[in-house]
């Protein structure tokens, strides 16, 4: 319930695996959302690319489209790795019984959170690599503040997209 309106009522799992809005997301379960852009079939994110039939309902109409793509911390890994092949920094650790989830601040802005078991451990301010590996469709939503009209395409420096900020298009 937001404002006192239902946005969704259904089965807390397809609550939590296929929430309608960035409300319902925020509202059950820990939500973090990476900035991404959809190009040729691939979804461009910071983390790298993807194929964007990882995405739930992906279509073509959503080509060249901004979007924000929503991942829990079982759907991430971070892990050791040489400095320039790390993602983001370790910001935050939280002990939940046989499990750590960590904030990762990710080198382009993106915060996001992964859940390890409780022997693995990180230390605040370690540089991590952090891999995508959800094992289901992932829900997504359009860019906030990007109008639907907005579309990104690839620039002649290389560069996918500009709206707030760039992702190289090698990654």
């Amino acid at each position: 319930m937001n404002d006192g309106q239902i946005e969704q009522l259904d089965k807390p799992e397809r609550i939590f695996e296929q929430p309608k809005s960035r409300f319902v997301a925020s509202f059950l379960g820990r939500a973090s959302f990476l900035t991404a852009y959809v190009h040729d079939g691939v979804l461009k994110t910071g983390l790298g690319t993807f194929d964007a039939m990882t995405l739930d309902g992906y279509t073509n109409q959503y080509e060249g489209i901004a979007v924000d793509v929503l991942v829990r911390p079982d759907d991430l890994r971070a892990g050791r790795a040489a400095d320039e092949q790390t993602d983001g920094e370790v910001t935050s650790r939280q002990y939940v019984g046989p499990s750590f989830i960590y904030r990762v601040d990710l080198d382009n802005g993106d915060t996001v959170h992964c859940m390890h078991n409780h022997v693995e451990d990180f230390d605040l301010g370690e540089r991590v690599s952090v891999d995508l590996v959800a094992d289901h469709p992932l829900a997504w939503y359009p860019r906030e503040g990007a109008e639907a009209d907005q579309f990104c395409s690839v620039t002649g420096d290389g560069s996918f997209c500009t709206l707030s900020e760039t992702i190289d298009s090698s990654s």
